[in-house]
């Protein structure tokens, strides 16, 4: 089994296991927030969720490398700053 054929059929795994989550989540149900009701289909909430979870995890990453990136590396230690 070549690499092509594992990555088809892994493929086709994942779009099944989604069509079934899809299917069996496609009730309405009834989101509360404050003061709003909104009635969704609760496979829309949960993919709502799963991308406000993804986006905040990807903002969080990117603010840390970034904060990294703009401090200065600081020097190695020279002769002068080792204590004998």
């Amino acid at each position: 089994m070549n690499f092509a054929s594992l990555k088809m059929a892994l493929t086709i795994f994942v779009i099944l296991l989604a069509m079934i989550i899809v299917v069996q989540n496609a009730q309405a149900v009834s989101f509360h927030f404050l003061f709003w009701e909104v009635s969704i289909s609760q496979i829309l909430l949960t993919l709502l969720c799963l991308t406000l979870g993804f986006g905040i995890g990807v903002l969080v990453t990117w603010r840390q490398t970034h904060k990294k990136s703009k401090t200065a590396p600081t020097p190695p230690p020279t002769n002068t700053d080792i204590a004998d």
